[in-house]
């Protein structure tokens, strides 16, 4: 019951990075609440997807069920870019007749630790090796080249005790790809001459 989270190593390590880092603002706080949201949002999509394609034991679906509706032209977007992606992924895991088990948002458990964290996306080829996928979707900068060392930082504790939990306590033996794939938010303020200006979402 009330198992800590893996996440919460994560958390831990960005405080011990930014111990002297001043408190969000107000408006911090409230853009930081859009790009939590939208990442939960984004998130439920990539199961939906899943959904469609894979039964929960991993197999493929005889018949893929239809795309939902989505009324917002930006989210139906942002579903279809997902499902692209989500697609093109499986089919290289799916290459020369390959048929792995599929398996999104599997939540795994050190006893030991008491200790628990949910993959994103999980893939077993049919040799048992296993590949470890997490959506990241963020803000990132125009000007940056790649993802921020602290949340790459962040990420390889994530990931690294996804694997050992695996290995440990699943009878996972063979670790393939281990993989943070960041997603950039497109977000743009409002009033964009007013750098307190609320951010609204613009796509992916």
């Amino acid at each position: 019951k009330n198992p800590k989270r893996v996440t919460d190593r994560t958390k831990a390590w960005y405080k011990s990075k930014f111990r002297n880092k001043p408190d969000f603002t107000t408006e911090e706080k409230r853009d930081n609440k859009l790009k939590k949201e939208l990442g939960i949002e984004f998130h439920d999509y990539f199961e939906e997807i899943h959904s469609r394609y894979f039964n929960k034991d991993g197999t493929r679906r005889e018949f893929i069920s239809p795309r939902p509706v989505i009324q917002d032209a930006k989210k139906a977007s942002v579903y279809a870019k997902l499902e692209t992606y989500y697609t093109d992924l499986i089919a290289e895991f799916s290459k020369n007749g390959r048929n792995p088990l599929v398996f999104s948002e599997i939540m795994i458990y050190d006893p030991q630790a008491k200790e628990a964290g949910t993959i994103d996306l999980l893939i077993v080829d049919e040799d048992g090796k296993s590949h470890i996928y997490d959506w990241k979707f963020m803000s990132i900068a125009k000007q940056a080249t790649d993802v921020a060392w602290f949340k790459q930082g962040a990420y390889d504790i994530q990931l690294g005790t996804y694997k050992k939990i695996l290995k440990n306590y699943y009878g996972v033996n063979d670790i393939g790809k281990i993989r943070a794939i960041p997603i950039s938010l497109q977000l743009q303020r409002e009033n964009f001459q007013n750098s307190r200006s609320p951010l609204r979402f613009t796509g992916i």
